[in-house]
């Protein structure tokens, strides 16, 4: 037993020890079990399988759906391809597509785009006007049917299109040498405020400059900004005039400005002095007075007419002139050598006329002074009136005629209403000198008090008239501020009087403002509203919080008022995400699969453009399909960003747009396997050196052939003739392989075109020793022939195997049988 276990294993040893030696001596027995005569390769390994078609129609996609009218141009128009069956497809050649817009008032499109071969897609750009509609766009091709589809463009969000012109104050006092501010702000569709994206050159004009005149009749609302201002004045007539403000590109706006002010009624005229000295000269006052006998401003220079019912007693010009603002004139008159009386009438066309009984007579030695006052009462406007006159007088108050110079001092007893030149000096032989009364921004009264050696003193009232402040009133303009953390001259802090109508300040009068939601916007705590002044413009500084605030201003003696800021983020409010073609092929050329665009817009989906950079990232449910989030950032004042997106396999996923403070949005990305076959195979499986192989690479698109593919063999253990080409018509190319050495020859092509990338294939071939012609040679020796004669050193092994086999079997029998006869003698032998 134990010789018998030894021989088994001796032969088994043995036949290894010949299989390893044969394997080693031949490696041809080895690459025979593992030489692929055809390989077949797709490119993707995807489970999702495109249904292999060519190109038969174009289809048109529009992303995003709505474009701003903002005259921009977009890579929005997404020509595809499709086949006859609905499915995607890609171009076998560079395909042209001529595209047209049918009103091009509302937007163009590029005229003609190619689809590049092996692309599925290609983008052409669409430029929009600002006249926001809808245009059919036109694609179509050689070969291909013919689609259209509908552009709508609308005008965005937050997009500057509207002027709002905002007078400041909206109502004033007539008097001339007033001003106040025009704010224009830039408003989008919706009325908020929005910032011009470039300079805007506004041009105003008034409806009446009477009322209102403009020192400038343009300004410009600066990029980036939404407010400007111009001054603007007051003019000479009471009344309302409406300011317009218009630009190219945008809706007009207008704001009104009302002059508050008594219309002339009436005139008064006052002879001074009265009564006057025989042949001396006096002076003759005509004043507007409205219907409460207050002094009215002239609109225009006013001519009155003066007539004298005597003029033996009293002459006088016949005419007097009161200048555009002035509420007086002054002419003078003379007195003849008689006594007597005289009526002096003053009159003018749609004025209610007046007249002043003069009487004339001997003058006498002085004993009193006495005042007149014409006009009484001025206005509390800070003017110089020579409406005081010292006139002399005897004690039985007779005119007088001074016999030599008298100096006389006037005083004012409430310096608040209004002062009084110090002295005035009557001169020897006249009965009179005028003093110059000057008012001020107070409305009240004073007494005025005349004074001179040996003379009676005389004493008497003047008043000013004007709105006495009641009232501080405060206005947010505009009311609807950005709340984007700027700086907006937008709050009116005015004085009015108890009927609301515009109050002098008779001295700097201090406001404190504060405001209820500091978060949200911020003011001065103290303003000042000058001398003489109605009102004051200051500053709101907003935050980044949208909301509301209350502005409250109050000042001492004065009834306090609030205003309400808003500051708001209009638009955005959601995003949008759109990518096109939906539906394709992946596809191993530069440029991607598809192209995504992400948009920000209003609670209406339209276009709403950025306040500020905006980050919005899109990540994919299924990352095989991609694999990392998308960035992507869309400038301030822009609506949307764009970029091409590439797939890593074939498959479906959803994509999610997202982005702080914004409702996200999702579309879907479904990306097919190219249907594209590559398969190589060669004439011969084994082939001896001297000898060639035909080596042939087929390459099959969507079911068809595919030529124009660059090919380029590699060979180890010999030499690919030629190296390298271009597939054929049939989408084949042909090269021979020639052996130079024994063993496993692997072929390998590589090919490159644009459905493929670059792609590699390969397959093998056994190269045996030369033994006559070789296989696939060109010798006379028959293709048979050839093959027993490459395979005999084979066929040799094994036989020398089998013999070996077969003789160490004999050896271990014979040792068997003779172990088996001394077994059966060994009993006999005990």
């Amino acid at each position: 037993m134990k010789v018998r276990a030894r021989a088994g294993l001796v032969f088994t040893i043995l036949s290894s020890s010949i299989l390893l030696i044969s394997v080693f001596a031949f490696p041809q027995v080895a690459a025979l079990s593992t030489t692929t005569a055809t390989t077949s390769t797709t490119t993707s390994s995807s489970t999702v399988q495109a249904q292999g078609a060519t190109p038969a129609s174009l289809v048109l996609s529009v992303i995003p759906s709505k474009l701003p009218a903002d005259g921009g141009s977009y890579p929005a128009i997404v020509v595809s391809l499709t086949s006859s069956a609905g499915k995607a497809s890609l171009a076998l050649n560079d395909t042209v597509v001529f595209l047209t817009s049918s009103l091009e008032s509302v937007g163009t499109v590029s005229g003609q785009v190619i689809i590049s071969r092996g692309a599925g897609f290609a983008v052409a750009n669409f430029t929009t006007s600002t006249t926001p509609g809808t245009t059919s766009i036109s694609a179509s091709s050689a070969g291909l049917s013919a689609i259209s589809t509908q552009v709508t463009t609308v005008t965005p969000s937050g997009f500057a299109t509207h002027l709002k012109v905002i007078p400041v104050p909206g109502s004033q006092i007539l008097n001339p040498g007033a001003n106040g501010t025009i704010l224009v702000e830039t408003l989008d569709s919706a009325g908020f405020p929005a910032k011009a994206s470039s300079n805007v050159a506004v041009t105003v004009s008034s409806s009446d400059e009477n009322v209102v005149t403009l020192p400038f009749g343009s300004l410009t609302v600066a990029g980036g900004s939404v407010l400007s201002s111009a001054p603007y004045d007051v003019g000479v007539s009471p009344g309302t005039a409406t300011i317009t403000g218009s630009a190219s590109g945008f809706n007009s706006g207008s704001g009104s400005v009302t002059v508050e002010g008594p219309s002339p009624f009436a005139l008064k005229i006052f002879a001074q002095p009265d009564p006057l000295p025989t042949s001396a000269q006096g002076r003759l006052v005509v004043t507007l007075t409205d219907p409460q006998g207050n002094p009215a401003r002239a609109p225009a220079p006013l001519t009155v007419s003066i007539s004298s019912s005597n003029t033996t007693v009293v002459s006088s010009q016949t005419t007097a002139t009161i200048a555009t603002g002035s509420v007086y004139a002054v002419t003078s008159f003379n007195s003849g050598a008689t006594p007597g009386t005289a009526n002096i009438t003053a009159s003018s066309p749609g004025l209610q006329s007046d007249f002043a009984l003069v009487t004339v007579m001997k003058p006498s030695l002085p004993l009193n002074l006495k005042l007149l006052v014409a006009p009484n009462p001025v206005l509390a406007d800070e003017g110089s009136y020579d409406a005081l006159v010292v006139a002399l007088t005897d004690a039985s108050g007779n005119p007088a005629v001074a016999p030599s110079a008298i100096a006389v001092t006037v005083s004012s007893s409430n310096s608040k209403v209004g002062s009084v030149t110090g002295s005035v000096n009557i001169p020897s032989g006249s009965s009179y000198a005028v003093a110059t009364f000057t008012s001020t921004f107070f409305v009240g009264s004073t007494f005025i008090t005349a004074l001179a050696q040996n003379l009676q003193s005389a004493s008497t009232v003047v008043s000013s008239y004007g709105p006495t402040p009641a009232n501080v009133v405060v206005q947010a303009l505009p009311s609807n501020l950005p709340a984007d953390g700027g700086d907006y001259t937008a709050l009116e802090v005015m004085l009015q009087d108890a009927n609301g109508l515009p109050a002098v300040a008779p001295v700097g009068v201090p406001v404190q403002l504060t405001s209820s939601r500091p978060d949200i916007a911020t003011v001065n705590s103290t303003v000042v509203i000058g001398a003489g002044q109605t009102y004051v413009l200051t500053d709101v500084v907003t935050t980044i919080s949208p909301g509301i605030a209350n502005v409250t201003a109050s000042a001492p003696d004065l009834a306090s008022s609030s205003t309400g800021f808003t500051t708001t983020r209009p638009a955005p409010s959601q995003l949008g995400i759109y990518v096109a073609p939906s539906n394709g092929i992946q596809s191993l050329t530069p440029g991607g699969d598809a192209i995504l665009a992400v948009q920000l817009q209003d609670s209406t989906s339209s276009p709403a453009l950025a306040r500020q950079d905006t980050s919005v990232v899109v990540t994919s449910s299924n990352s095989s399909i991609i694999a990392k989030p998308l960035e992507m950032e869309i400038p301030a004042g822009s609506d949307y960003a764009w970029t091409f997106v590439g797939t890593s396999e074939a498959g479906s996923s959803v994509l999610t747009a997202s982005t702080g403070g914004l409702s996200s949005s999702s579309t879907s990305l479904t990306e097919l396997t190219l249907p594209v076959i590559v398969t190589l195979t060669s004439s011969a499986p084994i082939v001896s050196i001297g000898t060639l192989a035909s080596v042939q690479l087929q390459i099959q698109a969507f079911g068809a052939p595919l030529g124009g593919a660059n090919v380029t063999f590699t060979a180890t253990s010999g030499v690919m003739s030629p190296p390298s080409g271009v597939t054929d018509s049939t989408g084949q190319f042909t090269s021979n392989f020639v052996p130079e050495q024994n063993g496993v020859a692997i072929i390998t092509a590589v090919v490159s075109s644009p459905f493929l990338g670059n792609q590699t294939t390969g397959t093998n071939i056994l190269v045996a020793p030369p033994g006559g012609a070789g296989v696939g040679g060109t010798g006379t020796t028959s293709r048979g022939l050839g093959v027993l004669g490459s395979l005999l050193p084979i066929i040799l092994v094994v036989v020398v195997i089998v013999i070996i086999a077969l003789g160490a079997r004999r050896i271990v029998k014979s040792r068997r049988k003779a172990e088996d006869e001394a077994e059966e003698k060994e009993p006999g032998e005990r």
